[in-house]
């Protein structure tokens, strides 16, 4: 029994090295700007999007030349800029799913991130305009 468990844990170890990329971005601010503003079109519906997100975002971005980005930082990403346990009232349910909602604008950060990195441009969609509409 204990050697399956020996090798349950090395397949686990080798699928956890496979399954992860660390990234350090290097982008331009005028790219940083480019995503910010992408996201900010994105999430326009947030009515909190100006007063709660924007800022920390922007500095988010900014500081993303100075971190990797892994599995790890994108989980805990918001942590860094946010007092995640303030979120957390009871009497006040709805701070959680602004919370979920803050989460998601970091990760799909993220993504953006790793998309615009050089190694990983080419895997980004390209968009093809005709003449009566736009399609990804």
């Amino acid at each position: 029994m204990d050697s399956h468990i020996v090798t349950h844990n090395s397949a686990r170890k080798k699928k956890d090295q496979f399954s992860t990329i660390s990234v350090k971005s290097t982008l331009k601010e005028s790219d940083l700007r480019e995503i910010f503003d992408l996201l900010k079109v994105t999430f326009y519906d947030l009515p909190f999007f100006e007063s709660l997100i924007s800022e920390k975002l922007w500095l988010f971005l900014q500081h993303s030349n100075t971190f990797e980005i892994t599995e790890a930082s994108t989980k805990h990403c918001v942590d860094r800029y946010y007092d995640v346990s303030s979120f957390d009232d009871p009497t006040k349910p709805e701070r959680k799913i602004v919370l979920n909602q803050i989460r998601l604008v970091f990760k799909c950060c993220t993504v953006l991130l790793l998309g615009y990195h050089p190694m990983l441009r080419s895997y980004r969609c390209k968009l093809r305009r005709n003449r009566t509409h736009v399609s990804i």
